[in-house]
Parts: structure tokens; sequence; C-alpha cells
């Protein structure tokens, strides 16, 4: 009994989908330790998801910071430790001046982590995070506000491809529960299947090179590095939250005309960057967010692809506005494929791709991870990959590029592309004895911020040279800070 599981091996594999490698100058050596199973509750590899996509950045940061000064480093990583950063509230509970994050705008939403049965006898992911979502759903079922009965009456009332395909047209997340097979025979499924990168790297258009700037030696790999953000929940602005932890001076920005940030999210998602408002529908806020643009080394979005045409805010006037930019565009299903258009979180990705059928047994009786929403932050990991090669690449050869990562791509990669955990080795395994397969002790990081103190799961890659870190305040409150970058 024994799994062939390689962390180098895969590791390489996954750097060699944004065109890079183990062996390129900048990383003396790469320690993974730790071993799935980790936890007995599925046969997901939690570990290698929680390790392999942040350590990939590491050694891309790694490799950029050698770029910049000749000096090596090492890259390490326990995932017995590191595992806690696939979700929020596993086994750690952050705090903020001494109390948990307020949640009091999740209370009572029968939008959440709730599947219904249709009227064909399968469950569907009906989501709705954010306020305005929740009163189009009940608008959209014709049902009263929060009784959970109510909903689920309506839902019953429709075939499950016929709700989730009137949900889509109407702007609404909405997912069928499909085993990992299904996935495999649904359209967006096998446009995934046959090009199966978690962050498709691509140019988009043509520029001079733009060399990094020399640095010194124990200066962060992106120092120097702007990273402009026009994000919501978590996947999209934990990608700049990474890019932070290596230097980079990150702003978001929060624009009136598109909602409001949790703070939960906002707190655990956005740590290390600044926060600024704009209101889009202004001409004059336009026009700063066109100035920012211009200065921006990288964009990072995540909302759905119609979100910002009102705006006037498209990839041509992104790169209208600088020649030069790497834009990161966050999604349910990605950029491209017949499902490209439609709204989702990190519930519909895990509903669509049979993760919980996995972890239910069935497409019946779906059950979320232990630890819940291992596609967000999982997701944010690969943009980051990707916007830290795309930068690599401008760099050498120039050009605009677009990294397009996105929650099902997440969900594929480790159902697929890692594979589950062998059942006679996961059957073996004692998870509360044997040294390799114990969860550690999480990474635990406190701060002094303006929001009270902060008490939050820490950095979980190490880098020998130059360790991962945020500069202080590491959070600050929502939209406080003047919309300029630092550098």
């Amino acid at each position: 009994m024994s799994d062939d599981h390689d962390s180098l091996a895969e590791i390489g594999n996954l750097l060699s989908t944004v065109d890079a490698s183990l062996q390129t100058p900048g990383v003396t050596k790469v320690v993974v330790t730790g071993k799935d199973p980790l936890v007995k509750s599925s046969r997901i590899r939690f570990g290698a998801t929680a390790v392999y996509p942040p350590i990939a950045c590491g050694i891309l940061a790694a490799q950029i910071h050698y770029m910049r000064t000749g000096v090596s480093q090492s890259v390490s990583a326990d995932m017995r430790r590191a595992i806690h950063g696939l979700s929020i509230y596993w086994r750690f509970k952050p705090t903020v001046g001494g109390k948990m994050h307020n949640r009091s705008m999740l209370h009572g939403n029968p939008f959440l982590h709730d599947n219904y049965e249709t009227k064909d006898g399968r469950r569907v992911m009906l989501c709705a995070v954010y306020p305005e979502l929740r009163l189009k759903w009940y608008s959209f079922l014709k049902v009263p506000p929060y009784p959970k009965e109510s909903v689920a009456h309506a839902v019953k009332q429709f075939d499950s491809v016929e709700l989730e395909t009137a949900a889509a047209e109407a702007g609404l997340p909405c997912t069928l529960v499909r085993t990992p097979d299904e996935w495999l025979e649904t359209e967006q499924g096998k446009h995934i299947a046959n090009n199966p990168r978690p962050a498709p790297v691509e140019k988009i258009g043509d520029a001079p090179p733009k060399p990094f700037p020399p640095s010194e030696k124990g200066a962060q790999p992106l120092a120097g590095i702007k990273v402009l953000m026009a994000t919501h929940a978590i996947a999209g602005p934990s990608a700049g939250r990474t890019l932070a932890e290596y230097g980079a001076d990150v702003l978001q920005i929060f624009h009136t005309s598109l909602g409001f940030e949790h703070e939960e999210v906002y707190n655990e998602a956005n740590v290390g960057c600044r926060s600024t408002q704009l209101d889009f529908a202004d001409e004059a806020d336009l026009a700063t967010f066109y100035r920012l643009v211009s200065e921006a080394d990288v964009f990072i979005d995540s909302f759905r692809l119609s979100s910002f045409d009102k705006f006037g805010i498209t990839t041509s006037s992104l790169l209208a506005a600088n020649p030069s930019l790497v834009i990161c565009s966050t999604k349910l299903y990605g950029l491209t494929g017949p499902w490209a258009g439609r709204a989702g979180f990190d519930m519909n990705a895990a509903s669509a791709s049979g993760v919980l059928a996995v972890c239910g047994g069935s497409a019946t009786n779906p059950v979320f991870p232990e630890l819940k929403l291992i596609n967000d932050f999982t997701t944010g990991y690969f943009g980051a990959m990707g916007i830290l090669a795309a930068l690599q690449r401008r760099a050498t050869i120039g050009g605009a590029w677009r990294v397009a990562p996105a929650l099902a791509r997440t969900a594929h990669y480790y159902l697929f592309g890692l594979g589950l955990v062998p059942q006679e080795f996961f059957d073996a395994v004692d998870v509360e004895a044997d040294p390799e397969h114990v969860v550690g002790e999480p990474y635990v990081l406190e701060a002094d911020t303006p929001k009270g103190r902060l008490r939050r799961l820490g950095h979980a890659i190490i880098l020998s040279e130059t360790p991962a870190r945020w500069n202080d305040p590491i959070l600050v409150c929502q939209g406080s800070n003047e919309p300029k970058f630092l550098v």
C-alpha cells in the first residue's frame, strides 16, 4: 500500500503550465515536508492543494529576485502546517481587536451553503453571497425573503438543468451538483480538460521589454511593482495579497457602483493591500482610474465579464492606457468556453466540478469538504502564479499579458491533475499517529492595524533570503487611502 505521488515532480508540472521550471537559476533548493492524506474526511489532496500553488509563487518570486540581484535562495513549505491556509475558519479563528470577524450580513442567508432538490430529484447550488444577488434570487423564484422552506418549494418546481440554464440567463449563480464524470461530459468541462492549465497566460499586445529595475540584496522580489485591483470576494484579491507578500505595492479599488464587501472577506483577502474608493460612473473618478492603470504593472479584476462594460472599461481601453499591462481576470469558469459568462462563487465551482459529490459519495448527497471553500484562496495563488510568470516574460520579451485563473479550473486541477489519494493508502494511514500525516500548528501572525490588533494565519512559504512579509499597516480600513501608488 503506497502512494507514488512526488511533490517536487508535481510542483515542476505546475510551473510548466506557465512555461516556468524548477531548474531556472535563482532557486538553490525546494523542500516540501508532510504528505497527504492529512484529514480522513475525503481523498482530496488537501495538503498538496494548500502548498503547490503558493510555493510555485514563491519559486517564481525567488527567480525574479535573482533576475534583479543575482542572489539565489531556497524555498520550502510544510504542508502539515500550510493546510490551514485553505480555509478561514478550519482549526484557527482569526480576530481583529480580540473579536471574530463580523458575519452579520451572512446570517439567515438561504443562498450560501445550502443545496436544494429539484423536480427531477437532483440537487442544485444557488448562491447569493451579496445582498443584491439575494434580492434578485427572491424575485426570480417569486418567494418572500429568508425562509429556506419557501426557496426549497420554489426550486422543486424546476428540473435541474432547466433551472441552471434559466438562472445563468438571468445572471444568477446556480449549478447542478455533478459527479466528476458528469462534469467531464459538459461542454465547459470538456473545454477545460482540453486545456487544463490552472491559470492560462497569453500575450494580448505588443510592447517593448520592460526589465525589472536593479534591486538591493535583501529587498523584496517585487519591490517597486505596482498592482491595481478592482475585485470582490476572495479569489481575486487573494492574488494581490500574495503579490504584496513579496513586496508589491497593491491598491484595491472599491467602486461604489458595484456593491460592498463583507468584513470577514475584506479582512482576510485584502491583507497587505491598501484600499481606496472610486465611482466609475463619475467622470473625474474614471479619469483617476485610468491614471492609475497607466502607472500600474498589473491590473486584477474578478467581476463577471459584463460588469465593467457599462463604464466603458474593456481590455482595449486598459491597454490604450498602458500597453505593457499584465491583466489578471478571475472568473468562475474562465474567459473561454460556453459557460464563460456565467456568474458564480467557490460553492458553484465545487458543485459543478464534482467536489461535493466526491466528498458526499454521490451527486444526490453533496457535502462540502471539511475545509469548506478550498477553491477561493487556491485560485488567488494561481492568479498570482500567472502574474509572476507574465512579469518575467514582459521583462524579457515585452508585450501585454492576460492571466485567466478560474474557480472551476482550480477544482479541475486538484480533482484530475493531482488526482485523489489511492483508496488503499488512504485507508491505511493513521492521521493521528504517522508524523508525515499529522496536521501541525498553523503559522500565526499578529500586528497592530488601524482596525485593531490583528491575529491571523502567517506566511507558510519560506524563502531563505527574502521571507514573505506585508508592509505595515498590514490591514487598513476599507476605502481609507488616497488613489495613488506609493512608488
